[in-house]
This record gives structure tokens, sequence and C-alpha cells, in this order.
């Protein structure tokens, strides 16, 4: 684990993690939030590094984690999409997608030392580029899915 982060909020604990990650496979992406871009100016231009959007797209689940509910246990989701420039080299956007997972993956058992969450790691990869009107799209997108897991005192 080489990026640590004291965000109490997932999405920006990722957000942390991956704009300050310096090991990328090939040239380092710009992290965003998803709201932070509007859609219609979303993704890299000419020579420009890819753009990864997160967001928090579902409400987290909070379950009680302890028999007298002093401890719960809260679930978020974070969504990490990352937007290529096509170029002709397709298998760019899977290293960029597998630099992520693998990143991620470094803190599955965190277990609060590096983070404020539990665990943090990867449960699903999606590739959109099949899913693209070759014409209608200037970008290979593909996305990676982040549950990230906390223990929480209530008071």
């Amino acid at each position: 684990m080489s990026v640590s982060s004291n965000a109490t909020e997932a999405v920006e604990a990722v957000y942390d993690i991956l704009s300050g990650f310096t090991g990328w496979t090939n040239e380092t992406p710009d992290v965003f939030y998803m709201w932070e871009i509007p859609t219609s100016e979303k993704g890299p231009g000419a020579d420009m590094p890819p753009h990864i959007y997160l967001w928090e797209p579902i409400d987290m689940s909070i379950q009680k984690f302890s028999a007298d509910g002093d401890l719960t246990n809260e679930n978020h989701t974070v969504m990490a999409q990352i937007w290529l420039l096509k170029t002709g080299d397709e298998t760019l956007i899977r290293e960029y997608q597998r630099d992520v997972i693998d990143l991620i993956t470094e803190y599955y058992s965190d277990v609060r030392t590096t983070t404020t969450f539990v665990e943090l790691r990867p449960i699903s990869a999606a590739d959109f580029r099949e899913q693209s009107i070759p014409a209608a799209s200037d970008y290979f997108i593909n996305e990676v899915e982040i549950e990230a897991t906390k223990l929480r005192v209530q008071t």
C-alpha cells in the first residue's frame, strides 16, 4: 500500500488512493469526482492522460454489528470509471483497469491502518468497448466497482 487516506467518506478515500498513486503502468491518469465535470465535457482531449471519474451511486447499507447496537457495519459502493481517448491501442484501457483493481486489492484487509475503512476491495469490473457505437464515441470506457466497509461506533 503506497497511499494513505484519512477521509471518512468512501469516495474520498478512493480518490485519495488513486490520485496519490505513482506506480501506474502507463501515464498517470487525472482523477475527478463524477460531479466535478459536466457530462458534455467528460473524457480527455488529445495529448491528455486518461480520466478516472469516481462516485458513490448506491446509498450505503448499515447493519448492527454488536449485540448492544453500539457498533455498526457500513458498506459503501464506489464506482471508478476510466475514460481513454481512442488512439488505436485498445490494450491501454485494460491496463488502467488492471492498475485500479491491483491497487485497490492492496487495501483488502486494511483494518484501518492506512484508511478509516476496515477493507476496500474491487468487486466487479466492466468493459464497455463492445457496447459503444464506433462512430459515435471517441472514448474507451471501463469501470471498476469498489466496496468499502467501515465499522462505526454509535454515540
